[in-house]
């Protein structure tokens, strides 16, 4: 099973039958997080996109005094992006 989604049931936002019903006609999860999935805030589009949003919504999160875990799901294609690249330089300022 795709780990995130895994982590999705552990935390109580998925229950077992959304997990049994994964990938199938009758369930609601598919092979990608889609926006308005529980647990899922955003579906992100290009190759190396999703890193930007989660660093802004976590930097955002720190200036409104929120403490909360932004997790980001990456494929190696993403890691091979220069926008990736870029992105995680920003992190070690």
């Amino acid at each position: 099973m795709f780990w995130p989604i895994h982590d999705l049931f552990e935390r109580g936002i998925l229950t077992q039958r959304d997990l049994d019903l994964y990938c199938k006609p009758e369930g609601f999860l598919g092979t990608h997080p889609d926006y308005g999935n529980p647990g899922i805030e955003a579906s992100t589009g290009s190759l190396g996109h999703g890193l930007a949003l989660a660093m802004g919504m976590a930097y955002g999160d720190r200036l409104n005094g929120i403490e909360r875990e932004v997790h980001v799901v990456m494929s190696d294609g993403e890691l091979r992006e220069v926008q990736s690249g870029k992105q995680f330089y920003w992190l070690q300022l």
